[in-house]
């Protein structure tokens, strides 16, 4: 269960290699890379292949690749997809309080206007600069996911043309 829950955390669906018909699964512990595949599909290869491992379907055929140089570099390739992560809980966070706060404020205005029948501008104008603030937050997290995209292209972009080497060298099996 453990591992099913930190597989769909981990997840990465890639419409690139779904689009070139190709996906694969790159598994070391409880930390998967993957696209285009089933959640049940990953337990059962995290069973079947053990602890570290790269599959791939690439032009109808299965490949497993368990060799260590190979996977050191499919883990430096994939790193760098995680960059975001820790930036993207902190923004996470920030954007959590301040639509708090708007919720808060929003309240106490409506009850304002609710009891005393009259506007309440230093509300409002707290409540304007929360919604501002939350303007510019929401920009960063376009730029963030921009920037993840672009990583995770340019990685899946590497790795299949690691994979494509491996099965020319035989590194790559079936399964």
């Amino acid at each position: 269960m453990r591992l099913r829950w930190i597989a769909a955390l981990l997840l990465l669906i890639s419409t690139a290699a779904f689009a070139e018909n190709w996906s694969y699964v790159y598994a070391r512990g409880n930390v998967m890379h993957a696209s285009s595949v089933r959640l049940s599909s990953l337990e059962k290869m995290s069973k079947r292949f053990g602890h570290e491992f790269l599959w791939t379907r690439i032009g109808g055929r299965e490949y497993v690749i368990r060799d260590a140089a190979t996977l050191a570099e499919t883990r430096d390739l994939l790193t760098p997809m995680e960059t975001t992560g820790p930036q993207q809980e902190a923004l996470t966070r920030r954007m959590q309080k301040l639509e708090r706060r708007e919720n808060e404020l929003e309240e106490q205005i409506e009850e304002r206007e609710d009891r005393e029948d009259r506007q309440s501008p230093a509300l409002e104008r707290e409540l304007r600069e929360v919604e501002h603030q939350l303007r510019v937050l929401e920009a960063e997290e376009e730029r963030l996911d921009a920037e993840q995209d672009a990583r995770e292209q340019a990685a899946e972009a590497r790795l299949k043309r690691l994979i494509e080497r491996a099965i020319r060298s035989g590194i790559a099996v079936a399964p």
